[in-house]
């Protein structure tokens, strides 16, 4: 009888430890799950924030998959340590990603950043000229008037981005300086007064003539690379390059 239940002790002891030290080698969900955690927001083109359920999050050197939830939060669970490159897919959005590095820890995970899925910007310019106001003294500026193909709705507004460069060829690639602005309506006027930014680096003088194009993005815009006074938003999913309406003006001597 003793050896019956000492042998009985020594299963259950056994089961145990099995039990204990297989949860803690692979734990299966949550966020200590050893692996990725994060969140995705989405916004529309006017930065207001959508339903964020129902992404699709891969990973690119895996193929493996999860979807967020009504928070838009999501688990990856039980990763090595490594580089992975996270993809966010949803049906009438862009595609977006983020590259996160893991390094496995028992009990806990990685916080990925969180993920932004922005609409993309459905207006474009359909009429643009430009003007140089000369009533303030050694303060000129270009007042830059354009119209939408279609009217922003009341009380919402959009991004409208000046590009200026030297030839007739300006583009998002090829340019001296960019600048954003907030415009309502269909109709909109912006004041562009920074030309010492054309001038910088020796890459244009007073007396040139400076090319103008306007594109139209969404309020909350994808990151760009580059500095803040010549980003570079080329591979940008949110901006609207299309229907190009070149313009210009000489930059005006002081």
């Amino acid at each position: 009888m003793k050896s019956y239940l000492r042998s009985f002790t020594l299963l259950i002891g056994a089961l145990s430890f099995f039990t204990l030290t297989s949860c803690e080698r692979e734990p299966e969900t949550g966020p200590n799950a050893e692996g990725i955690n994060g969140a995705v927001k989405i916004y529309n083109v006017y930065g207001e924030e959508q339903d964020p359920s129902g992404v699709t999050v891969t990973i690119e050197q895996t193929g493996k998959s999860t979807k967020t939830d009504s928070e838009g939060a999501y688990v990856l669970p039980y990763l090595e340590s490594g580089s992975y490159t996270l993809e966010f897919n949803k049906e009438g959005h862009p595609t977006t990603s983020i590259d996160v590095e893991h390094v496995r820890t028992k009990h806990t995970s990685t916080a990925a950043p969180i993920a932004r899925m922005i609409e993309p910007s459905s207006y474009h310019v359909t009429q643009a000229s430009v003007v140089v106001n000369k009533d303030q003294y050694n303060n000129s500026y270009y007042i830059v008037s354009g119209r939408l193909n279609k009217a922003v709705p009341a009380g919402k507004e959009i991004q409208v981005k000046l590009y200026l460069g030297k030839d007739e060829a300006v583009s998002l690639t090829n340019y001296v300086h960019s600048f954003g602005y907030k415009v309502t309506g269909q109709d909109f006027q912006i004041n562009y007064p920074y030309f010492a930014s054309l001038l910088i680096d020796n890459e244009m003088k007073r007396g040139d003539r400076v090319y103008m194009v306007l594109y139209t993005d969404a309020i909350v815009e994808d990151a760009c690379e580059g500095t803040w006074q010549k980003p570079i938003c080329a591979n940008s999913t949110t901006l609207n390059s299309s229907n190009p309406i070149i313009f210009s003006e000489v930059i005006p001597a002081l």
